[in-house]
């Protein structure tokens, strides 16, 4: 399965592909990308895959014509958490 791969910060790094790799699919990575949006310009003309988050899927596919399948298992849960300033701690782009 030739796969376009995208570089995580934190914990989040490769949590899919453990799971994938868990329940025996391999992977090949040919390509890692920093932002899931450059795959709008590499997924038309290729025949590589991309394992993203539901958003980025809707995304992506209002955009180019490609296949959106669903996981074949349950992907693992990611805590997000947000930090700021006590300063900004009312400022609504904060949405404190």
């Amino acid at each position: 399965m030739r796969q376009v791969g995208r570089l995580y910060v934190g914990n989040a790094n490769g949590l899919v592909f453990v799971a994938l790799e868990g329940k025996g699919h391999g992977r090949q990575v040919l390509l890692e990308l920093s932002h899931f949006m450059s795959l709008l310009a590499i997924l038309p003309d290729s025949d590589l895959i991309a394992t993203v988050p539901d958003d980025i899927a809707a995304a992506v596919t209002r955009h180019i014509a490609v296949s959106r399948l669903e996981l074949p298992f349950k992907s693992p849960v990611i805590e997000v958490q947000q930090y700021w300033h006590r300063r900004l701690q009312h400022d609504p782009a904060t949405a404190g």
